[in-house]
C-alpha cells in the first residue's frame, strides 16, 4: 500500500477515534444515582434529592430538600410510599410546622407549634365534608368548624379529654344547640 493510502487509512481512523471520544463525552440521556446535591459558592448543600423523608426513616419515597444557610432543610417536597404528594415547610430547628398532603385522595394543611404540637388542620373527610380542627397545647382537638354531609354548617367544642361538650348545627330546620356532660349525656338542648 502507497504512503498516501496509509495515510488516508490514518486520517480515518484518526476521524472515528474523534468522533467515538466527542458521542461517548457529550450529554447523556439519563443520568441515575441515588442522591444530588446542589451546593453554593461556599460548599454549602442548598437543595437535596434523595430517598427518604425529612423526620422519617422512609427510604422508598422520593424528596427534594431546599436548604438554608446552615443546610438545615427548611422546604421539602416529597411523596408517602402510597405515591401520595406532600410539602411540608420546617423551622430554623428542622421541625415540620406547616404541611400541605394529598393523603388517599384527600386534601389537607396542618400547623404545629414551636413544640411540635399540633394546634390546626384543615380537611376534607372521604365524604367530601371540609372540617377545620383547632387543637389545644398538647395537641387534644377542642374545637372543630365542619360542614355535615347534608350542608349544614356546624361547630363543636371538646373537651381536654376529647369528649363531645358543646354542639351547634343548622340545618333545614333550623338552629340547634346540645350542650353534654363530661359522660357524653345530654344535660341541655335547644329547641
Amino acid at each position: 500500500m502507497s504512503k498516501g493510502k496509509w495515510a488516508l487509512v490514518l486520517a480515518v481512523l484518526v476521524v472515528l477515534a474523534a468522533v467515538t471520544f466527542i458521542a461517548g463525552c457529550g450529554p447523556r440521556q439519563v443520568v441515575r444515582a441515588q442522591r444530588f446535591q446542589l451546593i453554593d459558592g461556599e460548599g454549602r448543600t442548598r437543595v437535596e434529592i434523595r430517598m427518604g423523608r425529612m423526620g422519617g426513616t422512609d427510604g422508598r419515597s422520593p424528596a427534594i430538600w431546599l436548604c438554608d444557610q446552615k443546610e438545615q432543610a427548611r422546604i421539602e417536597l416529597s411523596l408517602f410510599p402510597d405515591g401520595s404528594p406532600r410539602v411540608a415547610l420546617a423551622d430554623d430547628k428542622g421541625r415540620t410546622r406547616a404541611e400541605l398532603a394529598l393523603a388517599d385522595g384527600r386534601p389537607g394543611v396542618a400547623l404545629a407549634d414551636e413544640k411540635g404540637q399540633p394546634r390546626a388542620a384543615l380537611g376534607v373527610f372521604p365524604d367530601g365534608n371540609p372540617t377545620l380542627g383547632i387543637a389545644d397545647e398538647n395537641g387534644k382537638w377542642r374545637a372543630m368548624v365542619m360542614v355535615n354531609s347534608d350542608g349544614s354548617p356546624g361547630l363543636g367544642f371538646l373537651d381536654a379529654k376529647g369528649k363531645w361538650r358543646a354542639a351547634l348545627r343548622i340545618d333545614a330546620d333550623g338552629p340547634t344547640l346540645v350542650m353534654s356532660n363530661p359522660e357524653g349525656r345530654v344535660v341541655w338542648s335547644a329547641p
